[in-house]
C-alpha cells in the first residue's frame, strides 16, 4: 500500500469519527409531545396542557393561532409572560380545569354544585360544549330549586324555570323568606298561587278505597256511595293526560271530589294542572 493510500484511509476513517461525534436530528412526537401554557387568574398561577383548550374552545384555538412578536416573548409560554385572564374567578377556573383534566382516564371528575356552576358560567364565556352540556345536566338534575331558579332566570332557560317552579310547588316546605327574596316577589307568589292549587287538587280528587262500593239496593243494584258523605256517586269513564287507557271515576256532586282507583291517576291530573298553569306563568 502507497503512502498516498494510506493516508486516503486515514482521511476516511477520521471523517466517519467526525460524522459519529454530530447528534441526529430529533422530532416531536405527535401524540406525546405536549406544549403547556400558563394563565394568571386573580395572580394565582395555573400551568397546563394547551390541547384541551384548543380543541375545547374555538376563542382559544384563535387566540392561539394569531402570530406573536418577535420582541416581546409569547404570553403563557412561562411564568414570566402568563396570559392574564380578568374578570374570572380562580376558583371558578380551577373547576373548570378539573373537568378539562380529570386525573382518571377517561372518568369526569366528581365537581361540587358551586363548581359546577362556575364551570357552567366559564364554558358559555369561551364555549367549551362538552363542559357546557356536563354543567347544564348536573344542575338541572340538582334538588336546589332556588338556585335552579336564579340560574334559569340568569341564562334565560325555560326549561329550568319550568322545572324550579314545579318542584317548589309539589315540595312539603313553603317559601322561606331567604328564598322569597331571592327569586322576587313576583315569582313568590307564582309559587304560593301553585302551592294552592295544588292542596286543593289533592282535596278534589281523592284515591277511591275498595270497600266503599259494595253497596246495594234493596232490588240489588249496585250504589256506588261517597265515603264522605254517603250519596251515590255517578261513575264515568275518562282518558287521562298521555294516557290511552280510559280509567274510571267516581265522582260526588255533593262534596265536588271525584275518586280514583289508583294514586297515579291523581298524580297525572296534578301535574298537567300545574304543567298549564306553569305555561300561563311564563307566557
Amino acid at each position: 500500500m502507497s503512502d498516498s493510500e494510506s493516508a486516503e484511509e486515514i482521511k476516511s476513517a477520521l471523517t466517519s469519527l467526525e460524522l459519529l461525534k454530530e447528534p441526529c436530528p430529533r422530532s416531536k412526537d405527535d401524540e406525546f409531545y405536549m406544549t403547556l401554557v400558563t394563565f394568571e387568574v386573580q395572580n394565582m398561577l395555573f400551568r397546563v396542557p394547551v390541547a384541551a383548550f384548543e380543541t375545547g374552545s374555538e376563542i382559544f384555538r384563535d387566540m392561539f393561532s394569531l402570530p406573536t412578536g418577535d420582541i416581546a416573548p409569547a404570553e403563557g409560554i412561562s411564568d414570566d409572560s402568563p396570559i392574564e385572564l380578568k374578570g374570572v374567578k380562580a376558583g371558578d377556573f380551577r373547576a373548570l380545569l378539573k373537568f378539562l383534566y380529570p386525573r382518571k382516564h377517561g372518568v369526569t371528575t366528581v365537581l361540587s354544585q358551586t363548581e359546577w356552576i362556575g364551570t357552567h358560567f366559564l364554558s358559555i364565556m369561551w364555549d367549551f360544549q362538552d363542559a357546557l352540556e356536563a354543567s347544564k345536566a348536573f344542575l338541572f338534575a340538582m334538588d336546589d330549586s332556588i338556585t335552579k331558579f336564579e340560574l334559569a332566570t340568569k341564562y334565560g332557560y325555560d326549561d329550568w324555570l319550568r322545572r324550579a317552579y314545579k318542584e317548589l310547588a309539589e315540595r312539603s316546605d313553603a317559601l322561606s323568606f331567604d328564598e322569597a327574596r331571592r327569586i322576587g316577589l313576583a315569582s313568590a307568589s307564582h309559587v304560593a298561587h301553585l302551592r294552592e292549587l295544588r292542596f286543593k287538587a289533592l282535596l278534589d280528587h281523592r284515591v277511591w278505597h275498595p270497600g266503599a262500593r259494595s253497596t246495594f239496593t234493596p232490588k240489588r243494584i249496585v250504589k256506588t256511595r261517597c265515603p264522605q258523605c254517603l250519596k251515590t256517586c255517578d261513575e264515568e269513564k275518562t282518558l287521562l293526560p298521555e294516557e290511552v287507557i280510559p280509567v274510571i271515576v267516581y265522582r260526588c256532586s255533593s262534596c265536588s271530589v271525584a275518586f280514583y282507583e289508583a294514586k297515579t291517576s291523581i298524580d297525572i291530573i296534578i301535574s298537567t294542572l300545574l304543567d298549564e298553569q306553569i305555561s300561563d306563568i311564563l307566557s
